[in-house]
């Protein structure tokens, strides 16, 4: 991942990172349990920043960036309806749901997200959206802060 950063400093800097993830499909485990409502259940896991090279400012300083753990579960208790809940290490906890609607040709998905996450003693709420025209997939989130202006985070997605 390429990180961009600027401070009200006037602070830029920039760096790469590679982080790995790995996602288990339990749906078919769940269909011989009885639990016939829920049409998808997945467990996943991420590691960020494994790894870094920092990220580096243009006057010689340079930060590292933080290893995280973080382990997940998602279900669907409809079609439309995804809820997801994830724990990280050092303490994160998130909660949060996405609802797809339904649209026409030639778009593939618009997803509507909302949720939060509780870090550090502090709350923060999440939005954003995700539109689909395979094989590209753009996101765009809001994150709340405390005493900060939001985050807004874009990511691109090309499938293969």
């Amino acid at each position: 991942k390429f990180i961009s950063v600027s401070s009200m400093e006037v602070r830029v800097g920039s760096g790469f990172a590679l982080d790995l993830s790995g996602l288990y499909n339990a749906t078919e485990s769940i269909q011989g349990l009885g639990l016939g409502g829920l049409s998808l259940l997945q467990f996943g896991y991420s590691i960020e920043n494994l790894l870094s090279l920092g990220i580096s400012y243009g006057e010689g300083h340079s930060e590292r960036l933080p290893f995280k753990f973080k382990t997940g579960l998602a279900v669907k208790p409809l079609e439309e309806l995804t809820l997801l809940l994830d724990f990280a290490v050092p303490f994160e906890l998130h909660i949060g749901g996405e609802y797809s609607l339904n649209v026409p040709a030639p778009l593939s998905g618009v997803d509507i997200r909302a949720g939060g996450a509780l870090r550090g003693g502090t709350f923060a709420f999440t939005a954003g959206f995700g539109i689909a025209y395979d094989p590209l997939r753009v996101d765009y989130a809001l994150t709340t802060h405390p005493s900060l202006p939001g985050s807004h985070r874009l990511a691109a997605t090309f499938r293969f």
